[in-house]
C-alpha cells in the first residue's frame, strides 16, 4: 500500500472547485434527480440515485435521436435526470438495481448535447464491528467512521448521433482502506467516442460491467466486507466474480469497445457487449482480457462473461552478487556476478461468471450470481507454487422489496470457498472459506437523502497445512448506518 500523502491545496485548484459548486449552486434545484452509485473504492462506483418519477418524465421509453448540437445554452449545468438512462427497467424505485452504477451496461451519462455535466455524491458511515476469534486470539471491538465525496465532471461533444466524451471524478476519502488515505484521489477518468445506443470505444480508468450485484450491504471498504480480519488484521478470502479486472484498475488502463443491439426497441431485448482489455503496470506488467454480455429484457436481465489476466515481472534480468574468499586464509579476493531470468509470472482467470435478475414487481427484485476462478503461479526459478495456485468457486444472491413509497428493505448472502494446490498424505488441501450475510432498511427522504442501516454477520475459516495442519475460525457481527447525499 502506498503511504498517505499530504495534499497541498493549490490557488488554481482551489479556484476550480470553487467555480464548479458556485455552477451548481445557481442551476435550479432539482427535487428529484438519479446519480450514480458507490460501489467502490476506486471501487468503488459511484452510487446514483434515483426518483422513478423523475426520471421516466425525463427519459424516454426509448432512448431518443440526439438533435445536432447548436453549441448555444448552458454551457456547464447540473446532470438532468434523462443523464442517467432508464429506458430498461432499472429496478424498484430506490432498490439497490435500481442505484447500481453499471446502469446493466446502458449508456452513461447519456447527454447528447455540447456542454458540461456536473454530479456527484457524498456519504457518511458510522459501523460498530466486533470479532470473535479462537480461544488463544483476542476479541476484538471497533468502533469505525469513513466518509466519501465524489466531484464528477462531464465534458461532451455531441453532433447528431456522434459523441465525444470525458470523465473525471474527483474524491474525498476519510478513513477507508485505499490508496491515499484522508486526501483527493481520483475514480473515473477516461475517455471515450462513437454513436449514442450504437457503438464506442472507452478508453482510461473505469469499472467494467458488472457480472454480479451485492445487494445492499457489501460495499467496498465497509466493515461487513472487510469482514472477519483475523489476529493480524488480514481478511477473510474476497468475493470473485470475475472482479479481478472489474474494479478500477490502479496503474493499469482499460480499453473497451461496446455495441449496442436493440436498445431502443420495445419488442426485443437490448444487448450489450463489452470487449474490453487491461494493460499496463502496477507493481507487475499485465495485460488482460474481459469480454462480457448484457441481455437486458427489462424486468429480466441475463449478465455472462469470461475474464483471463497474464502476470509478470518487469525486470526479468536478476544480477545476483556473490563475494568469493580464499579457501585457505578466508580473506575476500573478489566477487563473482551472475545474471539469471526471472521466470515468475501469474495467470489469473475466471472460466465463467454471471447473474441472472428479475425486477418481478414494481416492488420486488432479486438475483442469484456464480463464478468459477483459477490461478496459476509460476516461481522464480520457473517451478509451481502450491500456495498459490488455487481455484475458487463464489455463489450468492439478494434480495429486496419496497413495501411503502421510500422504503426498501432488503438482505443477502455470498460465499467464497478457496482451495490451492498444497496438500498433505492425508490429500487435504490449503482450504479457506467465506460465507457473508446480511440485513439492510433504507428510507428516502424528501427524494434527495438516503438513509440506510445494515446489520450484517462473516464467518471466515482458514486451513492452512504449512507445519502441519491447522484451522482457525474468525466471526463477525457488525452494524453500519450510512448517510448518503446525491446530486
Amino acid at each position: 500500500m502506498i503511504a498517505p500523502m499530504r495534499f497541498r491545496p493549490r490557488v488554481i485548484s482551489s479556484t476550480f472547485v470553487f467555480s464548479i459548486f458556485a455552477a451548481l449552486a445557481l442551476q435550479p434545484a432539482h427535487a428529484k434527480t438519479v446519480e450514480k452509485t458507490d460501489t467502490s473504492d476506486s471501487d468503488t462506483s459511484e452510487p446514483e440515485a434515483a426518483d422513478k418519477k423523475s426520471a421516466d418524465s425525463a427519459s424516454p421509453a426509448v432512448p431518443a435521436p440526439p438533435a445536432e448540437s447548436t453549441g448555444s445554452g448552458q454551457i456547464v449545468e447540473r446532470l438532468p435526470p434523462s443523464a442517467f438512462p432508464a429506458w430498461r427497467q432499472r429496478g424498484i424505485t430506490g432498490g439497490s438495481l435500481w442505484l447500481d452504477g453499471s446502469f446493466h451496461g446502458m449508456p452513461w451519462p447519456y447527454y447528447p448535447k455540447t456542454g458540461i455535466g456536473l454530479s456527484g455524491s457524498v456519504w457518511a458511515d458510522n459501523s460498530y464491528q466486533r470479532i470473535n476469534r479462537e480461544e488463544r486470539f483476542p476479541k476484538t471491538d471497533y468502533w469505525v467512521h469513513q466518509s466519501r465525496a465524489v466531484l464528477r465532471v462531464t465534458p461532451t461533444y455531441s453532433s447528431g448521433d456522434f459523441f465525444v466524451q470525458g470523465q473525471v471524478e474527483k474524491v474525498g476519502n476519510y478513513n477507508q482502506n485505499v490508496q491515499r488515505q484522508d486526501a483527493p484521489d481520483t475514480d473515473d477518468l477516461w475517455i471515450r467516442f462513437g454513436r449514442w445506443n450504437v457503438w464506442d470505444v472507452q478508453i482510461g480508468r473505469y469499472e467494467a460491467f458488472a457480472l454480479h450485484h451485492f445487494g445492499m450491504g457489501l460495499d467496498l471498504n465497509t466493515v461487513e466486507r472487510q469482514g472477519a480480519l483475523d489476529e493480524n488484521s488480514r481478511q477473510p478470502v474476497d468475493f470473485n466474480y470475475a472482479t479481478t479486472m472489474f474494479y478500477r484498475p490502479n496503474g493499469t488502463g482499460n480499453i473497451a469497445l461496446h455495441l449496442h443491439f436493440f436498445e431502443g426497441d420495445k419488442g426485443l431485448p437490448a444487448i450489450r457487449l463489452e470487449l474490453l482489455g487491461q494493460y499496463g503496470y502496477d507493481s507487475f506488467d499485465r495485460i488482460g482480457a474481459r469480454p462480457a454480455l448484457i441481455v437486458d429484457f427489462g424486468f429480466l436481465k441475463i449478465k455472462v462473461g469470461t475474464e483471463h489476466r497474464w502476470t509478470r515481472p518487469r525486470d526479468t534480468q536478476v544480477q545476483t552478487v556473490l563475494p568469493m574468499t580464499d579457501p585457505v586464509t578466508g580473506l575476500p579476493i573478489g566477487d563473482i556476478t551472475y545474471i539469471h531470468t526471472r521466470k515468475e509470472k501469474f495467470y489469473d482467470r475466471c472460466l465463467v461468471a454471471g447473474t441472472v435478475q428479475l425486477v418481478v414487481f414494481p416492488w420486488l427484485e432479486a438475483g442469484v450470481q456464480g463464478a468459477y476462478c483459477l490461478s496459476d503461479h509460476t516461481t522464480q526459478m520457473g517451478g509451481l507454487d502450491d500456495d498459490q495456485d488455487y481455484t475458487q468457486l463464489t455463489m450468492g444472491g439478494f434480495a429486496n422489496v419496497s413495501p411503502l413509497p421510500d422504503l426498501v428493505i432488503g438482505g443477502g448472502v455470498d460465499l467464497a470457498d478457496w482451495k490451492n494446490q498444497h496438500h498433505n498424505d492425508l490429500g487435504q488441501f490449503g482450504h479457506q472459506t467465506n460465507l457473508a450475510a446480511f440485513g439492510a432498511i433504507q428510507y428516502l427522504i424528501h427524494h434527495q437523502l438516503y438513509l440506510k442501516l445494515v446489520a450484517a454477520y462473516d464467518k471466515g475459516k482458514k486451513e492452512d497445512l504449512e507445519g502441519g495442519t491447522t484451522q482457525v475460525t474468525n466471526t463477525m457481527m457488525s452494524a453500519r448506518v450510512r448517510l448518503m447525499y446525491l446530486f
